[in-house]
Formats: C-alpha cells, structure tokens, sequence
C-alpha cells in the first residue's frame, strides 16, 4: 500500500522546517514559518489519533489525495497512531528550538530527548523489519511501514544536528541522554523482537535469551550513559581549571602590564620572553622589538660580560648571586643612552626549562634628587667656609656642573646701595668678565627686571631683539638660561649657563635644577648680606659706645661682666679685657651693694628701666658719686638674660648742689636770724617789763603768780625761737613726738609773718580737728620755714603766701602756695 497523504505531508513539513531553523535561525519569518509547519503536523497527527480513539473520520486522507491530484481510484494509505505519536514527538522538538523558547534554559535537552525518541521510533522498526520480527505483521494494522521508519530514523537525525555539536561531543549531558533515549526504547524492543521470535520458532524456547539481551543493552545503556557523565564532569572540571588559569594568566598578565616597574623574563639563553608595558616606557623597546633581543643588548658593553657568565652559572643550577638581592645599575634605552635602575632578579623554571624575571625601576629622578641634595650640602657647606664671596659662588659654580653642562657659567648681583650691576663670578669661553655698570637692557637685566626665570633659544631671541625687550651684546649663544635670585620678595641678582655648541642643549629639566639651585643661592647670600650688614652695624654700634664717655656695661643677674667699653674700664682702673668675667656687684659696699641689689629685684616687664645713685670709694681717692641707669635684656623664653648698665660720674654735680644748697640755707638763716632777732627783743622787753611789774607786786602773791606765768611764757618763746635757729643751722639734736599739724602751723605763724616782707600777705588754712602727726618739731618748723622762703622768693613784687593742712585717709599733708 502506498504511503498515507498525511504523512508525506507531515514529513515534508518536519524537512521544510528543518531546513528553515538550519538555514536562517536568527530571521523572524523562520520562527512563523516553523510554527506554521509544526501546526500542519499536528493537525494531521492529532487527526489520526482522534480517528484511532474515537473512529471520527474527517476524511483529511481523501480530501490530501484529491488536493494532490490523485484519482478517485487510487488505493488510499492511512497514517498509523505510532507514527501520529512520533509526528507529535517530533513536532515537540522543533517547538524547542525556535523563537523564544529555544532561549529557554532546557530548551536544548527537551529537543534533544524528544529527537532521541523519534529516532528511537524509526530504529526500533527498522529493526523489527530486518529481524521479520512478528510483532510487525500479528495484527491487522502495521504499526509502521519500513519506509516511514527509515524516514524517522532520518527526522530523528535532523532533529539532533539542529542542537549543534553538543549533541555528537564524548561525554556531556546530551550525549549521555541520547544514549538513554535511545538505548532503553532499543533494549527493550530488541527484547520484544527476541521474546517473539522465540515463541514462534519450532524449537524449544529458552525463556532467558529475551530477558539476557533486555538486561545487556539496558546495563550497556546504564554505564554508557554514567561514563559519559563522569566524563563530562571531569572535563567541565577541567574547563573549569582552565579557564580560572586563564583568568589567572590575564589577571597576572594585567597586572603585569600596569605595573610602574619594568618587568622582563628571558630564558636560559637570555631571550627575552615578555616585555610589558612599563619596559617600553623606560627602555623605548616596543614588546616586538624587544622578542628578538637578549637581556644583554639592555645593558652597556662594560658588563655583558660579567652578564654572560652569571646567566650561564645559574642556568647550569650554580649559585644565584643576584636572586632576592635589589641593586643598582644602569640600562641601555633604544636612543643608546644610559638610564639609572633598580634592579632585582628571580630564577623560576617549568619543568626543565630555566627562566629568568627581573624587575627595574627608573631611579633616574632619585639619581637626579641625590645629586641635588649633595649640591645643595656642597652650597651650604661652601657658605660656611668660604672666606669671600668668590670663593663661595666657586663652590656654586662645581656644584651646578655636577648637574649640567656649566662650562658657561656667571652669577650677577644688584648693589643694593649703588643699584649697579656687578658680576662677582664670571666664566665664559667666549667673554671677558663683564665691569660694573649701571642696570642696562641685556637679557642678565632682563631676568633681573622680570624677576621671572628666562629660557632663550635664537628664536626667544629675535622675538626679544624685535619686541625691544633686550639690546644685542655679548657673544651670541645657542641656549641661554637665566634664573633670578629672589630674596625678600625682591631679585638681588641672576645665575646665568650659556652654551656655544650646537651639541649642547638646554630643556626644563636644566631650568628646574638651576632653578632650585638659585634658592639655596640666594638664601645663602642673603644671609651673607645680612651678616656683613649686622657687622657693620655692630661696628658702628661698638664705635659709638666706645667713644661715649658714660661707663657702659652688660653683666649676668650672678654679676659676671660680659661686656666693658673703653670708659668703664678706665674708670674702674681695669683694662677692657680684664674687665670681663669680673663681679659688677663687687665695685660696691655696704649700703650701696644692698641698694644696688633692691633695684635689680625691682626691674620686670613693668619696669624695665630703673635709675639709682650709688657712692664709689676709688682706691686712694675719695668718694665718687655715679648715676646708674639699669635697663634688662630678656632671651627668647622672656627671662632676664643680661642686665645693661650705665653710669655717669656726677661727682661735681653732686657737690655743685650741696654749695648751693647751703647757700640758700644760709640766706634762710639769716632771714629766720632777722626774725628771731626781732621775736626774742620783744620778748626781752616783755620780760623786762614784767620784772618791774612783779618788784611792785611782791606783798601780792595772787597777782605774783600771774605775772610770774608771764615771765615764764616769754622765756620759753624765746627758748623755742632759739632752738628754731639752732635746727635751722643743723646745730640741734632732732626729736621724734607726737604732734598736732594744725597746732605747729599756727604756732609758726608769727614766725612766717617775720620772713615775709609787708607786700606779702600770709593766709593760714586749717582743716578743722586736730591733724596728728609723728616727727621732730624743730625740723617740721624749717621745712615749713624753708618753703616758705622758698615762696616769698618767686613773689619779689609781692603776693599772698598760703600754708594749708589737710586729711586724706590716714595721712595729713602740708601744702605751701604762692601766687609768684
């Protein structure tokens, strides 16, 4: 019988879609066209189940058959249900595979398992067809035609090539469920095929051949399908190593490339295996260039030898003087110049092969920083040994060539006082040294007017010449750098190198270095300037202090003297130099070193200058007076570190003011001596009138003894007038009492009435109550005597003279006003 309409129809759906998702998977039109087939596939399947299990027939076979062009007569082939179930089968398949749902995370392994039973389908008829098994022909319906098993066999295959390479690899999860897919349908139809054609053979049956072959092929399946498992595991454990040594390698191998340092591995022979990315920074070898190199084209001639025989001592497996041992050395870059590294060097092999890593660092700016440093101590060494300042810009001048090519070298300076330009320092292969000269319009002038550090290459220097900025002069040069002194906010001069070769060029690199040389410079000789500036001062200072004739000097709080000019030494009849380390406090005795003592405690930051006079008995010479005048000179934690003293002999000053005093005491006592004179007559003839008044009373005794108390009153006035005198002339002895100073100015009236002359008027003011007071009367009297005088004196065309008393608090006091 020919095969059914439906089915070829299926079958050639199944292929069109097959070769659709094959050809053109990724096109939207694939997956619609797919489903469109899967659709005509299992509508006839589904038609042929309905027809199978419900007997509906809708008669899709006849209406096929008329559509194709088939006559009426034409035997009609039916669709068997096994081959609807495997149509169905297969359709699940494709569903797998397109669209969305082949995005899915099981999508593989559904299509795959169901492409497996279809083939499974096709193989296990096929099968029973070469074996007659009579399973095929016991009934009334053949299950399947041999034809449309081998045409399942072939859609099965399809089916499985459309999972892609998976499916056929050795060990897998794919592979392994393929060969149970398969395995345990085949089993157990070959157990069918067997068992029946056992029981259909005229022999005896042997009940075990179908259950040994069904237990074979399913123990076959079993372990093939566990071996392809197990070797799927261990080679995705395997791909799993591989690719985290992978991830290793490009981590390491990242790293390695980032890296700041260069790093280079060579193998035994010295070949240059890797290069990364900071070697070609250093080196100037791309990772190409280098790969045909051997370490010692790195290194300069002088140590490829030495280089040689090291590297063959440590392939053979000798000694490894380098490994873990950091050194320094220089390279060799690709422009043949020389650069300063860092380096430390690794032995490491892979199993008989010997490799060498070694690591270097551009230490060129280190290098560059030392020989800074070691400059900059050579300055400041220079500064505080030279003698002059030649000597010191020498030293400048070799520290500077130790960093470039200095063969040109000179330094200016401004005169801060004339505003010329000098060149205390000047070599120069092509000038003579330049004279003094006032600030002109030369590029020195030009860094020194700018204050700003000037690069100048024949190009800078047109431009300059055109702009007017600088006059031509000089020999001309290749590069000219020009860097100013800068102190105080202010260029006090300029360092100038110059080249004449061609060969010889100038960069940053020179401007940096000569800049950060030109501040150590200029600090170093502004301090100079500043030190000569201080000497001159000092010496200007010590030659004013020297010519003075005041005694000045400077001694520690214990004494010692630590500084004497010229004038306290010969005073004190000591030279200047043995006067120091002497004891100030020793020239004086007594009283005085105890004033001089209570002075010195009495100075602070509230007074810090105070002024005493002190008595100074010279050896064989009598007493001296000196005015001292003490000031404290604290250090920086704020203690008095010195103390500065000055004196001045006011010998005859001193007894100038005692003549004079004494003769003004003298004209008080004459005029006091005038006046007394005149009280004590008045009290004589009183006296004298009293005693012929008592020679007429002596029979009176009542009126006796009054006149008598008369008598007695005036001889005590004149007694005390006498005393007044004597005190006055500082012939009586001084008596401390207790007094009222209200009582001793009224009781000294009179006596001031009698200094005053008639154009003088004397007013008397009392404060009220008695104003108690401790001192010597007599001398209290001529203070108020000699102020008194005092005042009359600055009244010579007459006036008022006022003596007041007062309270304020605890004290009185005694005021004496003239309107002179």
């Amino acid at each position: 019988m020919p095969i059914a309409p439906s089915t070829a129809v299926s079958f050639l759906a199944l292929a069109a879609a097959v070769v659709a998702l094959a050809r053109w998977p990724e096109r939207r039109r694939t997956a619609a066209f797919v489903f469109g087939a899967i659709t005509v596939v299992v509508v006839l399947a589904a038609h042929v189940l309905l027809q199978a299990i419900r007997g509906v027939d809708l008669g899709l076979e006849r209406a096929l058959c008329v559509a194709l062009g088939a006559p009426q007569t034409f035997p009609l082939g039916r669709m068997s249900p096994v081959a609807a179930a495997l149509f169905l089968v297969a359709a699940g398949a494709l569903v797998a595979r397109t669209g969305r749902v082949a995005r899915r995370r099981f999508a593989a392994d559904v299509s795959t398992e169901l492409a497996a039973l279809v083939l499974a389908g096709g193989l296990i008829f096929t099968f029973g067809y070469w074996l007659k098994a009579p399973v095929l022909y016991g009934g009334t319906t053949i299950p399947l035609a041999l034809p449309t098993a081998v045409a399942f066999v072939l859609t099965g295959l399809a089916l499985l090539a459309l999972v892609g390479h998976r499916v056929w690899a050795v060990g897998g999860r794919l592979p392994a469920l393929l060969v149970v897919s398969l395995g345990i349908p085949v089993s157990f139809a070959v157990f069918a095929i067997v068992e029946a054609t056992e029981k259909g053979s005229a022999a005896g049956h042997v009940s075990w051949q179908g259950r040994a072959v069904l237990a074979a092929g399913l123990l076959f399946t079993g372990l093939l399908g566990a071996y392809l498992l197990a070797l799927a595991r261990q080679r995705r454990e395997s791909e799993n190593a591989n690719r985290a040594l992978r991830a290793a390698e490009e981590r390491l191998r990242a790293v390695l490339q980032t890296a700041g340092d260069a790093i280079v591995t060579a193998d035994r022979n010295g070949k240059i295996v890797f290069w990364n990315a900071a070697a070609m920074r250093i080196l100037g070898y791309t990772a190409a260039e280098a790969a045909g190199k051997t370490v010692a084209d790195l290194m300069p001639e002088r140590f490829r030898d030495d280089h040689l025989r090291g590297l063959a001592r440590m392939a053979g497996g000798g000694e490894a003087r380098l490994a873990g041992v950091t050194l320094e050395m220089p390279g060799v870059r690709k422009s043949g110049t020389e650069v300063p590294l860092e380096l430390s060097v690794a032995r490491w092999n892979v199993g008989p092969d010997v490799f060498f890593t070694a690591m270097m660092r551009d230490i060129t700016e280190r290098k560059q920083a030392e020989e800074l440093e070691a400059a900059v101590l050579q300055i400041s060494q220079a500064a505080g040994e030279a003698t002059d300042l030649g000597q010191l810009l020498g030293a400048v001048h070799d520290a500077v060539s130790r960093l470039l090519d200095a063969r040109n070298f000179y330094v200016a300076l401004v005169d801060p006082e004339t505003e010329t330009v000098l060149f205390p320092y000047f070599v120069d292969e092509a000038d003579q040294t330049p004279t003094p000269r006032r600030a002109g319009r030369g590029l020195t002038e030009y860094v020194l007017r700018t204050g700003v550090s000037q690069f100048v290459d024949n190009e800078m220097l047109e431009d300059l010449l055109q702009r007017g900025e600088i006059d031509s002069e000089g020999a001309p040069s290749i590069d000219w750098l020009g860097v100013p002194l800068i102190a105080a906010g202010r260029a006090i001069g300029a360092i100038v190198v110059q080249s004449y070769d061609k060969g010889t060029h100038y960069s940053k690199r020179e401007l940096d270095i000569l800049t950060f040389v030109s501040r150590q410079v200029a600090a170093t000789i502004g301090r100079r300037r500043a030190l000569d500036a201080l000497a001159r001062s000092e010496a200007r200072y010590r030659a004013v202090v020297e010519d003075q004739t005041e005694l000045i000097g400077r001694f520690r709080p214990n004494g010692a003297v630590t500084f004497a000019n010229e004038a306290y030494g010969r005073y004190f009849g000591v030279a200047r130099g043995a006067a120091l380390g002497t004891n100030f406090f020793a020239i004086f005795r007594d009283d005085n070193a105890t004033t001089l003592r209570d002075v010195l405690a009495s100075l602070g930051s509230d007074r810090p200058v105070a002024t005493v006079r002190l008595r100074y008995v010279p050896p064989g010479r009598g007493e001296r007076a000196i005015a001292w005048s003490f000031r404290v000179i604290d250090n920086e934690a704020g203690r008095a570190a010195e103390i500065q003293a000055v004196g001045r002999d006011i010998t005859d000053q001193v007894t100038l003011a005692a003549q004079v005093q004494e003769t003004q005491r003298l004209e008080a006592v004459a005029a006091l001596a005038g006046g007394v004179a005149h009280e004590f007559n008045n009290d004589l003839q009183a006296m004298l009138a009293t005693m012929r008044l008592l020679a007429a009373q002596r029979t009176d005794e009542a009126a006796f003894g009054v006149t008598l108390g008369k008598v007695e009153d005036a001889i005590k006035r004149s007694a005390r007038h006498t005393r007044q005198l004597l005190v006055f002339a500082r012939q009586d002895v001084a008596r401390r009492e207790a007094l009222d100073l209200n009582e001793l100015v009224a009781s000294s009236a009179d006596l001031l009435a009698s200094l005053a002359p008639a154009a003088v008027r004397l007013e008397v003011e009392e404060v009220a109550g008695a104003l108690a007071v401790e001192g010597d009367r007599g001398r209290l009297e001529q203070v108020l005597a000699n102020l008194a005088v005092n005042a009359v004196d600055a009244m010579p065309g007459g006036g008022v003279l006022t003596v007041r008393t007062g309270r304020d608090g605890a004290f009185a006091w005694l005021e004496v006003g003239d309107t002179g």
